[in-house]
């Protein structure tokens, strides 16, 4: 889970927590000095787009990711660690984990 409070700015990466099985990931925010803001624009979110890598269209996924209740979802809202460790849970227990 990656959670993200949508300050812009040249330190905004300082803002993302990144977590794996439910418990916050230590890492180190990589900023870009050119970055300004999240635009609110027209376009649909999209998750692991396809991108053109020369003559061929790339995928981190090759194309398959898991989809339904338990599939990537977004929220318009910073979840806490406990939120997420409930939808850890409740996910867990439905592939029997």
């Amino acid at each position: 889970v990656a959670t993200y409070d949508g300050a812009g700015g040249a330190t905004a990466m300082n803002t993302v927590i990144l977590y794996q099985n439910a418990a916050v990931f230590a890492s180190t925010a990589t900023n870009n000095g050119a970055y300004v803001a999240m635009e609110n624009m027209t376009s649909v979110t999209m998750f692991a787009h396809a991108i053109k890598a020369g003559p061929a269209i790339q995928s981190p996924f090759n194309g398959k990711i898991a989809g339904g209740p338990l599939g990537p979802f977004f929220v318009q809202a910073v979840l806490t660690p406990d939120q997420i460790t409930r939808l850890y849970e409740r996910g867990r227990r439905a592939l029997a984990l």
